[in-house]
């Protein structure tokens, strides 16, 4: 019998390991009322967006994914790209790309649907560009498909970080 709880758990945390889809950031959070200052409880659904840096043309979506987290006191961690979310946009870059600044691969076409122009834009990544990460939330107590975004954040070290996985062919 003991055996079997044995085999069962090695197997289980195989299939873990196994469904991790490339590198992974966190976000950290906290959500409160703004009349009671108390945190938010309850099923929270939200957007996550890695966008261009606010030194390209235009302000466009290189990824977007959904998830649902249930609140309790109004803390949260999104984990992105780590397969608890639904990917959402259509550029189909990975996360390796998108913050990799190294440009192996030539620019991001992004088509109009994913800029706030709505015209299609060809970024070029520089050696010092950042990406913003923007977060919506929607909970119970707002209209249906109301979000509130909270303020981006600046992602500086994560595209070297990111980039330093190809080191030496490793």
């Amino acid at each position: 019998m003991k055996n079997q709880y044995v085999m069962l758990l090695f197997f289980l945390l195989w299939g873990l390991t196994a469904s991790a889809v490339g590198p992974q950031l966190s976000y950290h959070g906290r959500i409160v009322d703004s009349t009671t200052n108390l945190g938010v409880t309850g099923a929270v659904d939200f957007i996550i967006q890695v966008r261009t840096p606010t030194t390209a043309a235009d302000n466009c979506i290189l990824y977007e994914e959904t998830q649902t987290k249930i609140l309790n006191n109004g803390t949260f961690v999104l984990g992105i790209n780590n397969g608890a979310g639904v990917r959402t946009d259509t550029s189909g870059y990975s996360v390796e790309q998108i913050f990799s600044n190294k440009n192996t691969f030539g620019s991001f076409s992004l088509l109009g649907g994913a800029c706030n122009s709505g015209n299609p834009f060809l970024y070029t990544p520089s050696a010092t560009d950042v990406r913003r990460v923007t977060i919506k939330f929607h909970d119970s107590t707002m209209a249906l498909g109301a979000y509130e975004p909270l303020p981006a954040q600046t992602v500086a070290y994560v595209p070297s970080a990111i980039d330093s996985l190809a080191v030496g062919g490793f």
